[in-house]
């Protein structure tokens, strides 16, 4: 039985080692991870914050496993206090141990997530990241959709002329010029 619990335990804590990234690719600006105070009281409730983070497989070990650990306690030993039987104590030590592991994971993939958006949403990536691939842009996009696109530019240079704002976003190699919040060209 102590086998089968360990084999399980390591299983849990082999699957919840990956955390589903947000990359440039999956970037989407309207689907904010949850915040980190929000991220540590879901990480209370097991595999609540794994869905909030789009990992359903995890979160359905997490909740399975937390609650096959108890149910089975409960099934095979009903009204046994824990303490007095070693079976019952390693099933509900094996629930607490899946459920530390839950919030331990939860707040680790909801912090990573958390901070690899904000990475992306407001441009303080690496310098290497900020290359930007021209084949993306069209004249006449707004500075919005540029920046779903690309991370913040490394510097905005502005002036005025007469009513016209014009802007040069800076990049590491590239620049890009717009007129009233209206990409107009670029050069790389």
């Amino acid at each position: 039985m102590k086998k089968i619990l360990g084999i399980l335990l390591l299983s849990f804590l082999l699957l919840s080692c990956s955390t589903n990234p947000v990359t440039r690719e999956n970037y989407n600006p309207q689907k904010r991870p949850p915040s980190r105070t929000m991220g540590w009281i879901a990480s209370v409730v097991p595999g609540l914050s794994q869905i909030l983070n789009g990992e359903y497989l995890e979160a359905g070990l997490y909740i399975a496993g937390t609650a096959a650990t108890y149910i089975t306690a409960e099934a095979l030993y009903p009204g046994i206090d824990y303490e007095s039987n070693p079976v019952k104590m390693t099933l509900v030590t094996t629930g607490a141990a899946i459920w530390t592991w839950n919030y331990i994971d939860g707040v680790y993939s909801n912090n990573t997530r958390r901070a690899d958006w904000e990475t992306i949403a407001f441009g303080s990536e690496s310098r290497a990241m900020k290359f930007v691939d021209v084949s993306k842009l069209k004249e006449g996009m707004s500075q919005t959709e540029v920046l779903l696109l690309f991370p913040r530019p490394d510097d905005v240079n502005v002036t005025h002329v007469g009513s016209v704002k014009h802007e040069q976003w800076v990049y590491t190699d590239t620049y890009l010029y717009f007129e009233d919040g209206v990409l107009v060209g670029w050069q790389y």
